[in-house]
């Protein structure tokens, strides 16, 4: 599950590095510190000996910076939706009908906005798979810990294993 994890967190850092240049770089950069914070984060499952509460503790916190990147992502996409919505104006249907490369060729600003906004889409998608990874780990985790704590062994005592007590009436 850690390399699925892993894995998420990678193709967002993919996502960012082929984000164009103008998009608001400070948020980006800052979304792309989280992701690196939840790496160093997750680095703490490898350790086996670990205490479950401590695993426990780490994955609420990872939590947490997901919520605020996808804030960081929502303020984004809202932005580069009515950046969008200002390059194309009143043309956005016909605009939206031509292919990629017309598109690109008519209105090369407006299209970056869009691929933009689709990429930022894309990264919200996957940070919902990685909240789910995390949701499924904090899962099994929490059934370990219970089964961990009502696990106390049974002990067996033998006083009782002819109770009641065989007549005497009985020869």
């Amino acid at each position: 599950m850690l390399k699925q994890v892993s894995a998420r967190i990678l193709a967002l850092k993919g996502i960012i590095g082929s984000l164009p240049l103008g998009t608001d770089n400070e948020e980006i950069g800052q979304i792309e510190n989280s992701l690196n914070q939840i790496l160093l984060s997750m680095s703490i499952f490898e350790n086996p000996d670990l205490p479950d509460e401590d695993k426990r503790s780490a994955i609420a916190s990872i939590r947490g910076q997901i919520q605020q990147i996808n804030q960081r992502l929502k303020e984004l996409q809202t932005s580069t939706a009515a950046e969008y919505r200002k390059r194309v104006g009143s043309k956005k249907a016909s605009f939206e009908a031509l292919s990629e490369v017309k598109q690109r060729q008519e209105n090369a600003a407006a299209y970056e906005s869009r691929s933009t906004f689709h990429a930022l889409m894309k990264m919200s998608d996957i940070l919902s798979l990685f909240q789910t990874l995390l949701m499924d780990l904090s899962g099994k985790l929490e059934k370990s810990m219970q089964a961990a704590q009502f696990s106390t062994p049974v002990h067996h005592d033998t006083s009782f294993d002819r109770d009641p007590a065989a007549s005497t009436l009985n020869p």
